[in-house]
């Protein structure tokens, strides 16, 4: 049984309680009791909880609106409601609009109940090791520069480019928009384009992979030898619906075996020649012999670096996928425990300077714990899985929370924040989370470039069907020549490196944020001048339109 898998149960029936916890902790879960709803609150910040089980009527909180404050501290944390409502319909209408996985009615029938908890046990378990083979699958093929890898249709000489990798784009020196939807021979000579119903079509449609050698084609015209492996792509009736190509750039390979054959001709010829000569000079003879005995060792010990050498790499390949899945979890792990002793110590301790080492030590605890959630964030933005709860939202609140959360430390800097707003706002169609994680980030950049004496302006318009919210700062501004990759992950300027932390993923963050609302992001900036980053959320009347 799967023993990391925690329940939180929720209810202020002390028997139903303990009853589920006995019967959760035999199969192996590891169960804890919250009988009313601040508790369950104050246990799910000290304690990270896969599914939760919420009574629908609390003594302090209603189940539905506890459920959503559980998301706003474990987002990923799964919820079912057991409800004691006579009647059902009512029980549906109540959590129809919250993020809650089923709903359970009282009395529960243990063994159906059991049942639920393995599905959803075993749903966790799979969806689980789907990201973490996703994950080594994305992280391979990056790590491939050398290997290039497409997919296309089945159209024969008219056969269109559906994938293209980080190392077909290496290889061929081709961009992925360069190339999708375009024909495979682009990358081809002419003369096997012209023969592509023969020798490339025949490829395509093989039932096992199948590899030729052929000559490609860079974007700047140099040819290049290739050894090309085709393999099916079928559907799930077992259907052949497109096919994947691996072509590997066998350049140095070819130089090699042309080496080894011209050192084998001349060889031969020099055995041939030494024969007819062996008669007047076998002392000559046995030198040639050994001359190219020492070359076949020579080739001999070259070919045996070249296995080590691909044998190291793939190695270093492994651990760095396994590097990757785990850190997370031993980086988030420890640092729960040294947040919350931190912050308890924080509290209890009233001497210096033992409180204000409390206090140093939640700080960078808190810090780091930003830094772990802006790359993971990253990183769930690069392979798509970075997701939005979009709604209707008043922007001109979150702005002056904004403003608010970050009042003392501008004033601790000797700086001043400033809205300058229009009269009205419209609503605007966003997540309010990451929202107001964007907002954040970009007034903390700007926080933390600006001298004291300055200024920060947080400014909003609407332009079109768009609302543009504007964060300009009288800082040292941005170089020209940084400003094309500040948006990055891991570019930081120059200034920054030499004197702030972080890991140069807020920008880079703050525009996969933006991309995925719809919306853009840029920034505008002259040395000397301050800079001013601004971006796009759509309005909500657009959203009302589409979906129309």
């Amino acid at each position: 049984m799967d023993q990391q898998f925690r329940i939180l149960i929720i209810d202020d029936d002390i028997h139903l309680a303990a009853t589920l916890k006995n019967i959760l902790d035999g199969e192996g879960y590891g169960t804890d009791v919250a009988y009313d709803g601040q508790t369950a609150l104050d246990m799910c910040k000290g304690m990270v909880f896969d599914l939760a089980l919420v009574d629908i009527k609390l003594t302090d909180i209603q189940g539905v609106q506890l459920v959503d404050k559980l998301v706003e501290i474990i987002p990923d944390i799964e919820a079912v409601i057991i409800t004691g409502y006579a009647s059902l319909d009512t029980a549906v209408e109540a959590v129809s609009q919250r993020p809650i996985l089923a709903y359970l009615t009282k009395p529960l029938d243990m063994d159906q109940f059991l049942a639920f908890i393995r599905q959803v046990v075993e749903r966790r378990r799979a969806e689980k090791a789907q990201r973490e083979s996703e994950n080594r699958l994305k992280v391979i093929i990056e790590a491939a520069k050398d290997i290039a890898l497409m997919m296309t249709d089945l159209q024969g000489i008219n056969a269109r480019i559906l994938e293209f990798s980080p190392g077909a784009e290496h290889i061929f020196g081709y961009s992925h928009e360069e190339v999708i939807g375009r024909p495979v021979g682009m990358l081809h000579l002419p003369e096997d384009v012209a023969v592509f119903p023969q020798k490339v079509e025949s490829m395509w449609r093989c039932e096992e992979g199948r590899s030729t050698e052929s000559v490609l084609v860079r974007k700047n015209g140099e040819k290049f030898p290739a050894l090309l492996t085709t393999y099916p792509v079928n559907d799930a009736q077992g259907k052949v619906v497109a096919a994947v190509g691996v072509s590997v750039d066998i350049t140095e390979r070819k130089r090699v075996e042309d080496g080894i054959r011209y050192y084998s001709e001349t060889l031969e010829q020099m055995v041939e020649n030494r024969t007819t000569e062996l008669r007047l000079s076998k002392e000559k003879l046995e030198l040639e012999i050994e001359e190219r005995k020492k070359i076949e060792d020579k080739l001999r010990e070259t070919y045996e670096n070249e296995k080590a050498l691909r044998e190291q790499l793939e190695k270093e390949i492994d651990k760095r996928v396994e590097f990757t899945r785990a850190l997370a979890h031993e980086l988030k792990t420890p640092l729960t425990s040294i947040l919350m002793s931190s912050q308890t110590l924080g509290v209890e301790l009233n001497e210096e300077p033992l409180k204000s080492l409390a206090k140093n030590i939640s700080r960078g605890a808190s810090n780091l714990n930003d830094r772990i959630d802006e790359l993971l964030d990253v990183a769930k933005g690069e392979i798509g899985m970075l997701q939005l709860k979009a709604q209707s939202l008043d922007m001109r609140q979150l702005f002056d929370e904004a403003i608010d959360d970050l009042a003392t430390l501008a004033q601790n800097r000797g700086l001043s924040l400033v809205q300058e707003l229009p009269p009205s706002l419209p609503r605007v169609w966003a997540d309010e989370v990451r929202s107001r994680q964007i907002i954040l980030n970009l007034l903390n950049n700007a926080l933390k470039f600006t001298p004291t004496g300055g200024m920060i302006y947080l400014r909003a318009r609407e332009r079109d069907d768009k609302l543009l919210i504007e964060v300009q700062d009288t800082g040292p501004g941005i170089p020209e020549e940084e400003q094309g990759r500040i948006f990055d992950p891991y570019q930081r300027m120059h200034t920054d490196r030499e004197g702030h932390s972080g890991l140069g993923l807020g920008l880079a963050l703050c525009r996969s944020l933006v991309i995925l609302h719809g919306g853009d992001i840029w920034v505008e900036s002259e040395p000397g001048k301050g800079a001013t980053f601004t971006f796009s959320l759509p309005l909500e009347t657009t959203q009302s339109l589409n979906n129309q």
